[in-house]
């Protein structure tokens, strides 16, 4: 079971999923409950440790960012032990 830190990291993944999949709903509505569960400040300061690290990458904003190569395979091997 992942620690809180590491389900941060693993929830943030998902949303730049999401996101790169471009449904905008459904990106809204998985946006707000991840801020809900760690609050936008910490959200944000995740997504940009993660692009500092490689998983993930940004054009304009830090909230509509998609996943590398390296952070699709870490998202992938989160779901798949």
């Amino acid at each position: 079971m992942p620690t809180p830190l590491q389900q941060k990291a693993i929830d943030c993944l998902k949303l730049c999923y999401i996101c790169h999949t471009r449904d905008g709903e459904q990106w809204r509505r998985a946006y707000e409950i991840i801020c809900a569960k760690y609050s936008e400040k910490a959200v944000i300061a995740k997504m940009e440790e993660l692009t500092s690290r490689g998983y993930m990458e940004y054009g304009v904003s830090v909230r509509t960012g998609w996943l590398t190569d390296k952070g699709r395979e870490a998202l992938l091997s989160c779901q798949h032990p």
